[in-house]
């Protein structure tokens, strides 16, 4: 038959619940205190953007900050669109200076990500965080709208 194909599809889904939510102005206090095993240095959360999809071509901005009360230094990572898991070498935005670290995601005029990644923002943006803790430490976990 003319539209069909003898190959089989691949889809990837992830499922995102409640747990682990991040959500406007509402700081999350981490204790992150216990023992990590080698290469287990990541705490993952997540949320959605979805400005543009309820209005069509609407501007957003948003920034996700992380500080500690000194037991440690936390690093931001930051995936956007397919759900995947931030780390190291798989990454959109990473802050990883010494001391609190912040992220800002736009969508303004000039913006040039969503166009060269090939993203449509009017779908509505999964974005997932991940806090990379290389010792036990206590952050603060930020999302924010800037005024």
């Amino acid at each position: 038959m003319v539209g069909q194909s003898d190959s089989l599809a691949s889809y990837r889904l992830k499922g995102f619940y409640g747990r682990n939510k991040l959500y406007l102005d509402a700081p999350k206090l981490i204790n992150s205190t216990q023992v990590r095993s080698e290469g287990d240095y990541f705490d993952y959360y997540w949320f959605v953007i979805n400005d543009a999809a309820i209005t069509s071509g609407a501007d957003f901005e948003y920034q996700v900050s992380v500080g500690s009360d000194g037991s440690g230094d936390p690093d931001l990572y930051v995936s956007l669109m397919d759900g995947r898991f931030p780390t190291e070498s798989d990454y959109d935005f990473k802050s990883n200076k010494a001391g609190s670290d912040s992220v800002r995601i736009e969508n303004y005029a000039n913006s040039t990500i969503w166009a060269q990644k090939g993203w449509d923002v009017s779908a509505g943006v999964v974005v997932v965080v991940g806090v990379k803790v290389n010792k036990p430490m206590n952050y603060t976990l930020v999302l924010s709208k800037p005024p």
